[in-house]
């Protein structure tokens, strides 16, 4: 409870207020005067009869004119109610936090699964005082908080809760939005709190909790009332396409590669994938068919392309609709280079003749094909060991370390490198390599 106007002074002159009809009533009594009369005699007589209902009138009209005093000071002194004052009436604030799944998963189903979490957010937010601070989140891997710690303004949580809040691409990411959900809770001060969790509630997801997310979620409980909401689910029956990756081949003009795309049952029943098409450029090279696969199964399914021009070349693997067409499809970029280009770095001392056959000698042959010149398919650069520091591994789609003894820490690292981003590395030992280092 708290005033407008000074407590102190509106109080005093309340109470002085209060005092006046008390003084007024005790002077009174005090200095009546007593005439002996035979008349007044009998009034007297009366009066001692009637002396209880007097003096209770009396009593009742000094506590009414008292109270009609404390009311005007009590209204002159303009009260207000704060927090403390509606926690005693009953009337406790509650701030409400609301975390609606926005992962890949809840766009399953024709009425997704997202739409109908949509609309139970929206029936929860009509259960809020308008006024209330609520707090909306968007669930994923990279959550979105849509409004934070606002006063709840029915109009505008209706507009934020329509057509143009969609499912996002990533996962749902449990621990990092559990984090954020106790971040928010702490920030918002209010007597009460409350979170609404509106989710497809997936095991993979919530039982698979880190010790981390754990406590987490048990801070949460600690500081709000936490509420699980399910979004409800048509069914769970849902295909893959994992994964569209390169497997062997030769990635330059004119080369055969093979790449390999993977699907996934993740549904809980046996079910017919149908066909995976595969699509080089904007053209559809190939369709194979899945097959039946169990619960959990994952086949591998193989194309071969052939690359006529250089340069970067898009590649998509589609699986056939199903009700999540989210994972359907997978994409995939090949740098297709017109020559190979080779550094051949050569481990043998600088003071050996390069005509001798030694190290790198018959594999630098081998590789510059006789009488084809700069129209060769493979260009070799031949180096010395010691030149490696200096070279940039990137310029080239294969290295050959050919007698190379010991490598610096900083050459390993940026081999591995190399070999990360998809170059080839061939090593030749010889009488300068020590085995156990390598």
């Amino acid at each position: 409870m708290g005033s407008l106007n000074s407590f102190a002074l509106w109080g005093a002159l309340g109470l002085a207020g209060i005092a006046v009809p008390i003084i007024i009533h005790l002077l009174y009594r005090k200095h009546r005067k007593e005439t002996d009369w035979a008349a007044m005699e009998l009034l007297r007589r009366a009066l001692v009869i009637r002396s209880g209902q007097v003096k209770l009138e009396d009593y009742l009209i000094l506590f009414l004119r008292c109270l009609a005093l404390a009311l005007l000071a009590f209204a002159l002194l303009r009260p207000i109610m704060n927090a403390a004052a509606d926690s005693l009436l009953g009337e406790k604030k509650v701030g409400m936090i609301i975390g609606i799944d926005a992962s890949f998963s809840m766009g399953h189903g024709e009425h997704s699964r997202f739409e109908r979490a949509l609309e139970k957010a929206r029936l929860i937010v009509k259960t809020a005082r308008e006024g209330n601070p609520i707090t909306i989140v968007l669930m994923s891997d990279r959550p979105k908080v849509l409004v934070r710690g606002a006063r709840y303004v029915p109009a505008q949580v209706t507009e934020l809760l329509g057509s143009k809040t969609t499912v996002t691409p990533y996962r749902l990411g449990l621990e990092r939005n559990l984090e954020l959900l106790n971040e928010l809770a702490a920030e918002m001060k209010s007597p009460g709190k409350e979170v609404f969790l509106v989710s497809d509630t997936q095991e993979l997801d919530w039982a698979n909790l880190s010790t981390a997310a754990r406590a987490s979620f048990e801070r949460l409980t600690k500081s709000a009332k936490v509420y699980a909401i399910p979004s409800g689910m048509d069914g769970e029956e849902n295909l893959t396409l994992e994964r569209l990756s390169y497997s062997s081949g030769s990635l330059r003009q004119a080369g055969v590669a093979r790449f390999t795309a993977e699907v996934r049952n993740t549904g809980r029943r046996t079910a017919d994938a149908g066909s995976v098409e595969f699509f080089v450029g904007n053209e559809l090279s190939k369709r194979l068919a899945v097959g039946s696969l169990e619960p959990g199964q994952v086949r591998g399914l193989s194309f071969f392309a052939t690359f006529d021009k250089p340069g970067d070349i898009r590649l998509k693997a589609q699986l056939a609709p199903d009700d999540l067409a989210a994972d359907n499809v997978r994409h995939a970029v090949v740098r297709i280079s017109s020559r190979v280009r080779v550094l051949c770095v050569e481990g043998a001392s600088s003071g050996v003749n390069k005509a001798d056959r030694t190290g790198g000698y018959y594999a630098v042959r081998a590789l510059r094909l006789k009488g084809r010149g700069d129209d060769s398919p493979i260009r070799v650069h031949q180096i010395e060991a010691p030149d490696l520091a200096i070279e940039q591994l990137g310029d080239y789609d294969v290295i050959l370390l050919a007698n190379v003894p010991d490598p610096s820490a900083e050459t390993v690292g940026r081999l591995k490198k190399f070999v990360q981003r998809g170059g080839g590395l061939i090593v030749f030992a010889g009488d300068r390599v020590d085995a156990d280092q390598y």
